[in-house]
């Protein structure tokens, strides 16, 4: 279950659509860049609390301005797979440490091409590595009362979601 904010209630400048448009033409652009994959947005959401549906996430550490922030990556595994046996040419096992390290380089992509997307509209991000993991090895957010941006999106129909968190 997720809490719903108000979008009025979220003044931070990260939340404005230029970075919502950035971000999914940042996701857009990486997968173009990796084949040709059907990628679909559903509409975006916030929350103060969500449930990730999905069981391997990426987790990106970062600050603008010396605030902390938080990416994380949510995917299906039937998307990642795709995109990473296209991308080695031989099988990958769901299970595997080898679908934590692909979904970690593909999520490394994601956001630079994010970042360079986002300097052109003002918004400077440091660089980060991303720690990959299954889902249920998630850890909590740094700090409670972090806020985040949702951005659910499919990938050859595979559910997938980008979420951004601002700590306050």
């Amino acid at each position: 279950m997720s809490t719903a904010l108000k979008i009025s209630t979220l003044k931070h400048p990260l939340f404005e659509k230029i970075v919502v448009d950035n971000i999914c033409a940042g996701i857009r652009g990486t997968l173009d860049q990796l084949g040709t994959f059907k990628t679909e947005f559903q509409p975006h959401f916030f929350a103060s609390e969500w449930t990730v549906p999905t069981p391997i996430s990426v987790v990106l550490n970062l600050k603008q301005n010396d605030h902390p922030l938080q990416v994380r990556f949510h995917f299906d595994p039937k998307p990642v797979i795709e995109i990473l046996e296209g991308m080695i040419g031989d099988k990958v096992d769901p299970e595997s440490q080898d679908i934590l390290d692909g979904v970690g380089e593909i999520s490394n992509m994601i956001y630079g091409l994010i970042k360079t997307k986002a300097s052109g509209s003002g918004f400077q991000f440091g660089m980060s590595r991303p720690e990959a993991c299954f889902t249920k090895n998630l850890p909590p957010s740094l700090h409670p009362n972090g806020q985040s941006l949702v951005i659910p999106f499919s990938v050859n129909g595979g559910i997938c979601h980008f979420e951004f968190i601002v700590f306050q």
